[in-house]
């Protein structure tokens, strides 16, 4: 096997059976509201004053907000670009539902990283092949 073959392996694995689906697979609560979102691409803009900025690509703002979990929310949650998301309204629940994506994609690291050491036993190359395959998916870990 290739280190390209390898990479592919990932990248269909994790789209078709790994990756769970933000925020409706870490969320318990039934207290949120909608958030419109453009359908295409968000950023984390500028930081001011500890107010976070979110915006689109052509730099039209869409959030500002001082709490970086619900920067990381409402990023996360736009990974499929959809029009909008579920935005809980607790503080708590937005930290307590990132936590557990970001607990969810660490693990998806640790299984790459893992079957990375077994095929490649030699090669010292498993955090930068890592973060291609999620960079190729366009997933971060802010």
């Amino acid at each position: 096997m290739t280190i390209s073959e390898f990479e592919n392996k990932w990248i269909s694995k994790i789209k078709n059976e790994l990756l769970k689906h933000f925020p409706d697979d870490f969320i318990e609560s039934d207290n949120y509201d909608y958030l419109k979102l453009p359908g295409k691409p968000l950023l984390k803009g500028s930081e001011l004053f500890g107010n976070y900025e979110i915006i689109d690509t052509d730099g039209i703002p869409l959030l500002s907000t001082d709490n970086y979990d619900k920067l990381k929310y409402v990023l996360y949650s736009n990974y499929n670009k959809p029009l909008s998301t579920k935005l809980l309204k607790d503080n708590t629940e937005i930290k307590n539902s990132v936590k557990k994506y970001e607990k969810h994609l660490d693990e998806i690291l640790r299984m790459i990283i893992n079957d990375f050491k077994t095929e490649f036993p030699t090669s010292e190359k498993q955090i930068s092949v890592s973060s291609k395959i999620f960079q190729l998916l366009n997933l971060h870990r802010y």
